[in-house]
């Protein structure tokens, strides 16, 4: 009898666990403005941007994210709203994995990856402004030999930039002790920001055959005329 009445009540019990709670139906707005950058900002109009967020699994279910793309307006302005995220499986909750933003446009600013990271889910929140890119005029790569680069071996350098890295290779022999301009990059445009920190990334990498090294240069935001930076080898 007692199992009987469990087998009764388990769908009760069942239905109140999905029934939804106030928090479920509530609406959250991202809205911004992009500009092109903060020494030129002008809309960036009908750009396509999309908009995503990694599902909260478990081997029981877990909590759907987002995947969608919107435009931007005349004035650069944009609005996406959004409920909490519907549950699958056996499991409930919310998703709070962050947002991410990524550039889909492939006509506009040929060849430019824009990424705007770490974007706080289930809560308002307003990203203006919003730029497209740091540019900083003149950007200066520079090694410190601390080991001799021998003749016949090569060193090559890569940094992330907007197309996605600039890469440049050095040649030995380079005495140990030697200061070496790699090469200055005009009109740099970094488009990797990470929205939680307020800050801009760029990664450089060392390596050859038996060196590996990767540097993190990180950048505030606002548009730069000159920046050097000083890699050791």
């Amino acid at each position: 009898m007692r199992t009987k009445v469990l087998f009764i009540l388990a769908p009760l019990f069942l239905f109140s666990a999905c029934k939804k709670s106030p928090a479920d139906k509530a609406v959250y707005t991202i809205k911004g403005q992009l500009l092109e950058s903060s020494e030129n900002p002008i809309p960036v109009s009908n750009y396509k941007l999309k908009l995503y967020q990694q599902a909260n699994s478990s081997m029981l279910g877990g909590v759907s994210g987002i995947n969608t793309t919107l435009k931007t307006g005349a004035d650069g302005r944009f609005t996406f709203e959004y409920a909490r995220s519907e549950n699958y499986g056996t499991t409930s909750g919310s998703n709070i994995n962050d947002i991410f933003i990524s550039g889909a446009d492939s006509l506009q600013y040929q060849k430019l990856s824009p990424e705007w990271n770490n974007i706080t889910a289930e809560t308002d929140i307003n990203l203006s402004p919003l730029y497209l890119f740091k540019k900083i005029d003149l950007f200066v790569r520079r090694i410190e030999f601390n080991n001799q680069l021998n003749s016949g071996d090569s060193l090559q350098v890569i940094s992330t930039d907007s197309t996605g890295a600039s890469y440049k290779t050095l040649y030995g022999p380079i005495e140990r002790g030697s200061l070496v301009t790699v090469d200055t990059i005009i009109n740099c445009k970094i488009s990797k920001f990470n929205y939680g920190n307020k800050e801009y990334v760029l990664i450089v990498t060392l390596q050859n055959p038996s060196f590996l090294r990767r540097f993190s240069v990180v950048m505030t935001g606002g548009d730069e005329k000159y920046r050097e930076i000083l890699m050791n080898y």
